[in-house]
């Protein structure tokens, strides 16, 4: 709601001050309903209404702020998901016990080395989210299940990791069998010359007004990880708050909902229309 409130601003504004870039530039707006549910089809019907790419590809989520420095996104990691399953023997846990192949214990022994696969210094993280598995305590469990996530801002990364995790769950396959498989996958969106040259219209406009603009690399996903097809990108330009998701508050203040700060909205919107103006005169020249 703040970006698109921060949306409205920068468009009135414009149209006051700058006539001239207003009325020569065709503007999309397009708003995602979708409340944290990403997927391609907002990016798919925005990019086909926009055919012949943008100039400049902005996202308006939330802008972290400390002081008078600004953090603009200028990458994102990408996300792949994940399902493991292990399929084993059933058995009578006290009659037939040695008949059966656990597939809980089976699955459980592989997770760790899957865990182990996390490297920080590559931005890499791996993420067990789940795992369930058996029916009932007298019985052997012949199927276990997890699911996990894995997020890097090198495409590479993602592809090699899910490689080194397929080798580990044939490594661990015996009686119980575990099968790898692909449920989900968000496109990384890496730093480039393109985001970072449009990037230093905000620096060099946050500069004239006495701020920092930071260029920030975010391990979250938003809209700008399928818009990144669609033109030079920018995502974090909306205002600054805090909590994000969370909608508690205790009576002693501890925890608070997620809220915006108002004194935000003017310094974001003038460095973004600033920004903006740069842009065009360098598109005039």
């Amino acid at each position: 709601k703040g970006g698109t409130v921060l949306i409205w601003m920068m468009l009135r504004a414009l149209r006051a001050e700058a006539p001239a870039l207003f009325e020569s530039t065709p503007w999309l707006v397009a708003s995602n309903a979708s409340e944290e549910v990403v997927a391609d089809d907002f990016a798919r019907f925005t990019i086909a209404r926009c055919p012949d790419r943008a100039a400049a590809v902005l996202v308006f989520e939330g802008g972290p702020r400390v002081g008078d420095e600004y953090q603009i996104v200028t990458a994102r990691k990408g996300r792949a998901e994940y399902r493991i399953t292990a399929a084993g023997k059933a058995a009578h846990a006290g009659s037939s016990h040695r008949d059966g192949a656990n597939a809980v214990v089976a699955l459980a022994a592989a997770l760790p080395d899957i865990a182990a696969l996390t490297d920080y210094d590559r931005d890499l993280t791996i993420n067990i989210a789940t795992m369930h598995g058996g029916t009932v305590l007298n019985r052997v469990p012949h199927e276990a299940i997890a699911e996990l996530e894995m997020r890097a801002y090198d495409p590479d990364a993602l592809r090699d990791t899910a490689s080194a995790i397929e080798a580990i769950c044939q490594q661990h396959s015996g009686a119980v069998r575990l099968t790898f498989e692909n449920i989900g996958k968000t496109t990384a969106w890496p730093q480039d010359e393109q985001t970072l040259s449009l990037f230093n219209h905000w620096r060099d406009a946050a500069a004239s007004l006495n701020l920092r603009a930071i260029p920030t690399r975010r391990g979250g996903l938003s809209d700008a990880n399928y818009l990144r097809a669609l033109g030079p990108l920018l995502d974090g330009l909306g205002p600054s708050g805090a909590n994000a998701h969370c909608s508690i508050r205790t009576p002693d203040g501890t925890t608070l909902p997620e809220y915006v700060e108002p004194d935000s909205f003017v310094p974001k919107a003038t460095m973004n229309l600033m920004a903006l103006a740069r842009l065009w005169d360098m598109r005039q020249d």
